[in-house]
């Protein structure tokens, strides 16, 4: 008797162990934001066949989990609230979800200076202990690569406060407390960003399979998948080993600890400069550049939360030469409207950030200029940061003055603002004589000589010149020179060179680092451009 009960106990306790409670995902835990104004979709996990009821904010919906487990409810939509509310969720087992707010939900995303932490920016000692905003909440989707599409993510929401903006992305926490501020509703920032990481690593291989263009980023993401076992071995095999008699080498010669440029610890001028330890290669399902694996690893997993609309700083990465740069037109298309048909929420806003002026690298005009011509997808802005770079670091610190402008467009583009939302855009041009004149929309209060903000926390930005720079012209033969501008009349501005007699073209802030002091009164700066580029779409009035 004694041995049939235990054997009993034991099948009970077996089974118990091995029954699927009701989950969420993480993106639907404690303190999170729920979109306002939309159909809302609740989702989680559950035993195939089992019943599950969702509570909240007076709705009842009811539902049964489908043979995988996996279950969904829409509820209506609900209005902005920022009094705290719980959800509960039964079946087998109860969960309650606390401390939700209703208001709007963004997704923050893109590569390092994205993912670029607000403990490091410019003016953080300012800042963070000033972060108190129990209406602003802060989810960071833990970095993750993945060959295959995922259902959940890690991370959890954080009341935002000067302890959790620490270590949360500078850009997005600006934005997101203008957006708090200014419309008065609870905000819920996502981010999910990870540095380095190219535009093909976050867009699906179906959309890159589709457009012959990009076919060479999923043939790559293919062949590493169909491989991947020969791959790790290989790695572990030979490629590691042959990194590590490098870098054995180079530890043996020039010590423990790599120099880094500018540390005080040094050599003199007098020794010959350290080279740099030798990089450890990443093994192949390791590689957040890989096409389409943080789409799967990362995004993938929110395509069911409600949300208002995205913001998108990247680029830097595909910037590595001209054709990769000019390819970038296309494979952000392709990415946003890839988003758009798997959030399945419209045509909802994209607001792009465009690069700042940065170092050497020429093909940094062209991926700008990729970037502003998906302006001519519709719900589509641009937030213009020329002035804002660092010739010298990639990773500028001032992102209060990014977040501020981002805020700008949606404030216009989502909220209906009338308010100058972005710097002088080109409009067109009319050839007088000797000179060109060139026209320009979203001019503000008028159109101004101008300086970058400043870029460290007490250091007040340089004083304006007293002339225009930043353009070039050219004749028919295309060959750009230096020209004089001056701010003219009706928002426009004359440009010529007395070496050329009959120019037919024009163009500016067209270098890495440009010197492009173009302004309108609101202090916001003209974007780059050239004529002889294909024709960019009117911005929104």
């Amino acid at each position: 008797m004694t041995h049939r009960f235990a054997i009993v106990l034991w099948m009970l306790l077996g089974l118990s162990s091995v029954r699927a409670d009701v989950k969420l995902p993480a993106i639907l835990g404690d303190h999170a934001v729920l979109q306002q104004g939309q159909r809302l979709p609740i989702w989680g996990q559950a035993d195939p066949g089992e019943e599950v009821t969702l509570s909240l904010a007076g709705q009842e919906v009811s539902t049964t989990a489908d043979s995988s487990g996996q279950w969904s409810v829409q509820l209506k939509p609900l209005k902005m609230d920022s009094t705290p509310q719980e959800m509960t969720v039964r079946g087998k087992n109860t969960l309650v979800v606390r401390d939700l707010l209703v208001g709007d939900v963004w997704i923050c995303s893109g590569q390092s200076n994205m993912d670029f932490r607000m403990n490091r920016a410019h003016n953080a000692v300012e800042a963070i202990p000033q972060a108190n905003y129990p209406q602003i909440r802060l989810f960071d989707v833990k970095k993750k690569i993945a060959f295959t599409p995922q259902k959940d993510c890690d991370g959890e929401w954080l009341v935002c406060t000067p302890a959790t903006v620490r270590r949360f992305s500078a850009v997005a926490y600006f934005f997101g407390r203008e957006i708090h501020e200014a419309e008065k509703i609870p905000v819920g920032l996502v981010n999910a960003a990870w540095g380095g990481s190219l535009g093909e690593t976050w867009t699906s291989l179906e959309a890159l399979e589709s457009n012959p263009a990009l076919t060479a980023y999923a043939d790559h993401f293919k062949q590493t998948r169909d491989h991947l076992a020969r791959l790790k071995a290989e790695y572990a095999q030979k490629i590691l080993p042959d990194w590590q008699k490098k870098y054995d080498a180079w530890k043996a010669q020039y010590g423990a600890e790599e120099i880094k440029p500018g540390d005080p610890t040094a050599p003199s001028t007098t020794v010959p400069p350290q080279p740099p330890a030798p990089k450890k290669p990443l093994a192949p399902d390791e590689d957040q550049h890989l096409p389409t694996v943080l789409y799967n690893g990362m995004l993938a997993p929110l395509f069911s939360c409600a949300m208002k609309g995205v913001v998108w700083y990247q680029g830097e990465q595909n910037a590595d030469n001209e054709s990769t740069a000019r390819l970038y037109a296309t494979l952000l298309s392709t990415l946003i409207q890839d988003w758009r048909l798997k959030w399945n929420q419209g045509d909802f806003p994209f607001i792009i950030v465009q690069l700042p002026g940065f170092g050497p690298h020429e093909s940094w005009v062209y991926l700008r200029d990729s970037q502003r011509k998906n302006l001519s997808l519709p719900n589509t802005g641009m937030a213009v940061t020329i002035d804002l770079g660092e010739e010298k670091d990639v990773h500028p610190r001032n992102k209060q003055d990014v977040g501020h402008r981002v805020a700008l467009v949606a404030r216009h583009l989502v909220y209906g603002e009338k308010l100058v939302y972005t710097g002088p855009c080109y409009r067109a041009l009319q050839e007088e004589k000797n000179k060109i004149r060139v026209l320009f929309d979203q001019a503000g209060s008028g159109l101004k000589i101008g300086s970058a903000p400043s870029l460290r926390l007490n250091v007040p930005p340089e004083a304006p010149l007293d002339h225009v720079e930043g353009f070039e012209i050219a004749a028919a033969d295309g060959r750009f020179v230096p020209a004089t501008a001056q701010i003219s009349e009706n928002n426009s501005v004359l440009v010529w060179n007395e070496a050329i007699a009959k120019p037919t073209a024009i163009r500016y802030g067209w270098r890495a680092f440009p010197r492009a002091n173009l302004y309108n009164k609101e202090n916001l700066p003209a974007s780059p451009f050239s004529t002889l580029e294909p024709v960019y779409a009117s911005l929104p009035k």
